[in-house]
């Protein structure tokens, strides 16, 4: 009696993993994943003509609305040339080192602000005794 229990328990084991594997697979009768057939063309054309236009309505899509045109954008404004005359420093020198540098030179942002004195030209900085830099070369 033994022998016929293990042989159907295989058999049946054998079936369940052979059906595993076919879904797996894909082989398998299973239509879970599989989309609904598409309706045959006869069978529109003997529809009513109002479910005629209903499927005509659904399947056309709908306009596409006309995005409004982006807002003009404004150029930047440039400086009056009042201002441009206003700003003449191109000298910053410091008054413990009595080094003198370019307004946009590296060591200016790093020195203190207690220590900046502002020069209008090269030959003024020279003439209060400071030196040029040697990084920025006024």
């Amino acid at each position: 009696m033994r022998c016929k229990s293990k042989e159907t328990a295989r058999s049946i084991l054998l079936f369940v993993l052979a059906a595993f594997i076919a879904t797996i697979l894909g082989c398998g009768g299973s239509t879970a994943n599989t989309p609904p057939p598409a309706p045959h063309p006869a069978v529109v054309q003997h529809a009513s003509p109002a479910k005629v236009q209903e499927q005509k309505a659904e399947s056309v899509p709908a306009p596409a609305k006309e995005t409004p045109p982006p807002a003009a954008i404004d150029p930047p404004k440039r400086p009056a040339p009042e201002a441009k005359a206003k700003v003449t420093v191109s000298y910053i020198g410091n008054r413990r080192s009595h080094i003198f540098h370019r307004a946009g030179c590296h060591y200016v942002r790093r020195m203190n602000e207690g220590n900046k004195v502002e020069f209008d030209s090269r030959d003024e900085a020279i003439d209060e005794g400071y030196r040029p830099c040697k990084k920025c070369r006024p």
